[in-house]
């Protein structure tokens, strides 16, 4: 799975406004943010030539471009440099940038100011998933080896999962029935599931293109273990249509901390929360402690005050700070 990320460079317009590149992996790790500690301008196309994939021990634009050549660098995708060429955004402000952010597909954004670089961690605030999930998938739970067994041809009838969560499962997992004797116990699962569920939702996001199909097959995410999710009924995609540019820019200093121990870190942390907070709020609407306006105005509000709380900041999205009113 890639993790996306946003290049904020200054325009010379006299306002604080910036050009918006796309970065397809550059997120992961943090793994721009050395690139970028000293960036020049002219330092963008030495990004553009580069893969998405960029060598760990490289932690330098001026290492880059003195040991590689546009002509010796293989692309695993050679429409898919590590920083496109082409800005997706001119002369807008932050403010803006992150109001129309989708924080479901985006995971970082590097703002460049002078010879500073600011990054921001992405965090979707995630409304009312497990209700989303209960609606209209089945989540197949099996060990992590599965999905290279996939790839390599097995069919997904050919083994036994784990668990099996449907309907109201996702709401309390504990309740589900293991399928097998060596099924690891359900807050195990949980816990998992809590980490590595954007990866589901990061796939359902591209059925909200124009085509809208929802016969493209199973989602599969590979994490600690192998999550297949499959469509049991049509799917109402508002809920992330309508949240998708709903979360919260965690402002992450990487100075003293090396960027990858910060991403893995972050990662986790932002992805448990997200998960649990959420599983709150379902659980309240379900069991009918609040009404749902008044619920969705507490989950903005709790889910800014529980970021500032994990991580000592926490810049909400126009749309979180409109939901939390």
């Amino acid at each position: 799975m890639s993790h996306r990320a946003l290049v904020a460079v200054p325009t010379e317009d006299p306002n604080p406004t910036y050009d918006v590149y796309h970065s397809r992996n550059g997120a992961s790790n943090f793994k721009l943010y050395p690139y970028l500690k000293e960036f020049r301008r002219s330092d963008l196309d030495v990004l553009n030539q580069l893969p998405h994939r960029l060598p760990r021990e490289l932690d330098r634009l001026d290492d880059v471009s003195e040991r590689f050549s546009a002509d010796s660098i293989k692309h695993p995708n050679p429409d898919e440099p590590i920083v496109r060429e082409k800005p997706i955004q001119t002369g807008i402000t932050i403010d803006d940038l992150l109001a129309q952010t989708n924080y479901i597909l985006y995971d970082a954004l590097y703002v460049i100011k002078g010879e500073r670089v600011t990054t921001y961690y992405l965090s979707w605030s995630g409304t009312l998933m497990q209700s989303f999930l209960a609606s209209g998938l089945k989540l197949s739970i099996y060990p992590q080896e599965f999905a290279l067994e996939l790839r390599n041809g097995k069919g997904v009838d050919d083994e036994t999962p784990y668990y099996e969560f449907t309907g109201d499962d996702f709401l309390y997992p504990s309740e589900s029935k293991p399928l097998r004797p060596d099924s690891p116990p359900t807050d195990v699962i949980e816990q998992i599931i809590a980490e590595d569920h954007m990866g589901i939702f990061r796939n359902l996001t591209h059925l909200l293109g124009p085509s809208n199909d929802q016969n493209h097959g199973a989602s599969v995410v590979m994490g600690q273990l192998t999550l297949l999710a499959q469509y049991t009924s049509e799917l109402n995609l508002g809920l992330l249509q309508q949240s998708k540019q709903s979360g919260v820019a965690i402002k992450t200093d990487l100075r003293q901390v090396p960027p990858d121990l910060a991403w893995g870190d972050l990662q986790d942390r932002a992805n448990k929360l997200r998960w649990f907070h959420s599983l709150e709020t379902n659980r309240h609407l379900y069991e009918g402690e609040s009404q749902e306006k008044e619920m969705m105005e507490r989950f903005g509000r709790g889910f800014i005050d529980k970021n500032k709380a994990e991580f000592g900041t926490a810049r909400p999205s126009a749309l979180l700070k409109q939901i939390s009113r």
